[in-house]
């Protein structure tokens, strides 16, 4: 056997794929378009693999001086990882041009690639009409996303889908970075200071939200949401037993993580994964049993929890929101209820296939309908409740300014300011970064006297692509991630491994609806869309 199929065999258990299947995949490569064995191609596949080790283990966890400008290193990482890997693509991408252009221009596009080309374009345009270029390009504040990250993460999809080959080794990269990550979250959580990393913060505030090198902990809640809910998937199809006790493991570190980082917004995205892969677990009696092992993995995390706050309570910090409730004792023993209810539903689901399938198209139906009715829900009391929200049970889901920790605010403010936008910014956007130089003429003084600070991000990844890149930009970005949940819907009865993508890209956005745009977890999220576009990754069929 090669070691190229060797390693895929370690990997491909997870997806349910033979050693002869993978052959076949390795030798279909050869035939595809610009891709043979010249030496800048292969050049070309080592520098995507060593950009993947150093983008899925070590990026993540790098950091130096504590947490002293944590989001310019990040960028600046970036920048310089994927600069040097654009460059060197950039020679078989020329070669494969010069030499192939004829049947290039034959070979049938995605339709992500073909949103990714209209979001780079998107963001070139929105430099054109920017408010301000020089901000667009050289941004005063460093956590910010310019131009040049946001035109290099279009870069790193097209590079990764073109040259990245997964196997066991960027798997295990994948499990101990973010897993590593986790851990250590964990650990400040319970003010274990590891390496000393906070010695250099002076205000207990800043202590309790910096919890690990991915920053806040609204940034690690995106992180959570964009990196366990590909484990979960694997945790359902994997048939290997090793594979399985690893990721029993990483998914008990997760959960907990997720509990104790005190953040409400990861629990929505993580209930769409959970409903998403119940979904699937529908489906045959040993993914149900997984998807039980996994929900008592989740209340093992909170039983945990509760443990670590009566064991040590001084080393942790004030729960609030839902996590309070993993802390009432009479919640615990619903959690035991609930982890006895799975066991043995876990061992007796056995229908025919017939009725499972009846099972999985009323399940779909029911979370349809239900998200449906909650968006008319929350239409309705926006529109006609929201003078009479005081002491109704609605109250919560009402957009005021305190919504969200103060995101209703600028939420609220942000259609007045693209309304009120020239037709060439609705559709360009203001320029990257340029957010903070559309809302100020209209609210900077009244932002200043609630809140002392001036906006510089809509807390939406959705609403602050809209206001910096247009209409076209967020249609183009939108056309990106559909047009890869799409593709995977589309491939799911040949490859498993395409839950992992469904439940990913669920949990992502759902994320994005309360947070900045980030270098922590953009990145990564256009990476990702990369490999699994990729027509030569072993997930593809």
């Amino acid at each position: 056997m090669c070691e190229n199929c060797q390693a895929a065999c370690m990997f491909g258990s997870l997806a349910n794929k033979n050693t002869y299947q993978v052959c076949i995949i390795r030798k279909s490569m050869k035939r595809e378009i610009g891709f043979n064995d010249s030496p800048v191609d292969l050049m070309a596949y080592g520098a995507a693999y060593i950009y993947l080790v150093l983008m899925l283990l070590v990026f993540p966890l790098y950091h130096y001086d504590g947490f002293n400008g944590l989001n310019e290193k990040k960028i600046v990482f970036f920048i310089a990882v994927t600069g040097i890997f654009g460059i060197i693509c950039l020679f078989p991408f020329i070669r494969n041009l010069y030499f192939c252009h004829h049947e290039i221009l034959k070979k049938k596009w995605l339709s992500a690639d073909i949103a990714a080309l209209c979001f780079l374009g998107s963001i070139c345009l929105s430099g054109v009409v920017s408010m301000d270029r020089q901000e667009m390009f050289s941004p005063t504040v460093g956590k910010r996303i310019g131009f040049f990250v946001m035109f290099l993460c279009i870069i790193a999809y097209f590079c990764v889908q073109s040259y990245a080959k997964w196997d066991a080794i960027l798997f295990w990269c994948y499990l101990l970075g973010s897993g590593g990550i986790y851990l250590w979250g964990i650990l400040l959580n319970c003010k274990v200071n590891l390496f000393h990393i906070r010695e250099t913060f002076y205000l207990k505030e800043e202590m309790a939200i910096y919890v690990s090198p991915i920053g806040n902990i609204n940034y690690n809640a995106a992180f959570l949401a964009l990196a366990l809910p590909a484990a979960m998937a694997m945790y359902l199809i994997c048939k290997e037993q090793f594979t399985k006790n690893v990721l029993t493991i990483y998914l008990f570190l997760g959960f907990l993580d997720m509990v104790l980082l005190r953040s409400d917004s990861i629990y929505p995205a993580m209930a769409a994964v959970f409903c998403v892969l119940f979904y699937f677990a529908l489906g045959g009696k040993e993914y149900f049993r997984r998807f039980c092992q996994m929900t008592c993995l989740l209340f093992f995390a909170g039983i945990a929890t509760f443990l670590l706050y009566r064991w040590i309570p001084g080393r942790m910090y004030t729960m609030e929101g839902i996590g309070c409730l993993f802390l009432e004792p009479s919640i615990l023993s619903i959690e035991v209820i609930i982890i006895l209810i799975c066991c043995l539903a876990g061992r007796n689901y056995s229908p025919k296939k017939e009725i499972c399938h009846t099972l999985q198209k009323i399940w779909l139906l029911l979370v349809i309908a239900a998200v449906i009715l909650f968006v008319i829900f929350l239409l309705c009391i926006n529109m006609f409740f929201q003078e009479k929200t005081v002491g109704a049970f609605w109250e919560p889901f009402v957009l005021t300014d305190t919504f969200g920790h103060g995101r209703g605010y600028i939420w609220r403010r942000i259609p007045k300011v693209y309304m009120d936008f020239p037709w060439k910014n609705k559709l360009f956007g203001c320029g990257l970064n340029c957010f903070n130089m559309a809302v100020a003429p209209y609210y900077r003084e009244e932002m200043l006297s609630i809140d002392g600070t001036v906006f510089y991000g809509a807390h939406n990844e959705f609403l602050n692509l809209l206001m910096e890149t247009g209409i076209v930009g967020t249609v183009s970005y939108f056309g990106i991630i559909f047009g890869t949940f799409a593709h995977a819907v589309k491939g799911l009865a040949k490859n498993p491994m395409n839950i992992a993508v469904i439940a990913t890209i669920c949990s992502y956005l759902i994320q994005g609806l309360v947070n900045d745009i980030t270098i922590f977890t953009l990145s990564l999220f256009f990476i990702f869309l990369g490999c699994v576009n990729s027509p030569h990754s072993v997930l593809e069929e």
